[in-house]
């Protein structure tokens, strides 16, 4: 499940910004 990964990493990402 490594989508789900990416798709937190991405939030994250996106929360910094």
């Amino acid at each position: 499940m490594s989508t789900v990964k990416y798709l937190l990493l991405d939030r994250d990402m996106i929360e910094l910004t």
